[in-house]
Formats: C-alpha cells, sequence, structure tokens
C-alpha cells in the first residue's frame, strides 16, 4: 500500500471522557445511540479505572439522554434549553462475582 492509499482511508474516531483527575476514563467509538423501538444500539467502549484510586470503592456508569433544543446563544441568559433523563445506571467496576 503506498501512501496515497493510507491519506484516502478513514480512520477510527474514538471519543474520550475522563474524570477531573484522570482516574477514570471512558472511551466509545461512537457518542450518538439510535432507539429503534425494539431495541437501542449497543454501547461498545471501554473503561479504565485506576484501582489504587478506587481502592474499595464501586464505580457505576449512568447512560443519559439529552434533549437539547433552542439555541445555543439563549443559554447566556440563565435559561436551560436542555433536558436530562437518566435510562441505566450499573456497576462497572468492580465487575461482579470477581
Amino acid at each position: 500500500m503506498d501512501s496515497d492509499d493510507a491519506a484516502k482511508r478513514p480512520g477510527t474516531r474514538v471519543f474520550k471522557k475522563s474524570s477531573p483527575n484522570g482516574k477514570i476514563t471512558v472511551y466509545l467509538g461512537k457518542r450518538d445511540f439510535v432507539d429503534h423501538i425494539t431495541h437501542v444500539d449497543p454501547i461498545d467502549g471501554v473503561v479504565l479505572v485506576d484501582t489504587d484510586f478506587v481502592k474499595d470503592h464501586k464505580v457505576f456508569g449512568h447512560v443519559l439522554a439529552a434533549f437539547v433544543y433552542g439555541r445555543e446563544d439563549l443559554d447566556v441568559l440563565g435559561i436551560s434549553f436542555r433536558k436530562d433523563l437518566y435510562l441505566a445506571s450499573e456497576q462497572i467496576y468492580p465487575l461482579e462475582g470477581k
């Protein structure tokens, strides 16, 4: 494969979100998931946990649907144009049974 082929090939995009102290990081292949009424796209990703920092504590993951409406420039008035809906909460560390 020459360099022209490599330049035309689409790259893999990974979305990363870290805790403020960087001790817990989530990597996702996509950030938009579709509700098909009968099922929802699976959420595939990796969670990196600093076990020395977490020690005996539990880490939970929350799935949040955010409905954003209105213009972003109106947000400066102190009015929120966003509604959040928690869809799921699950323990991701330590794994149950381990």
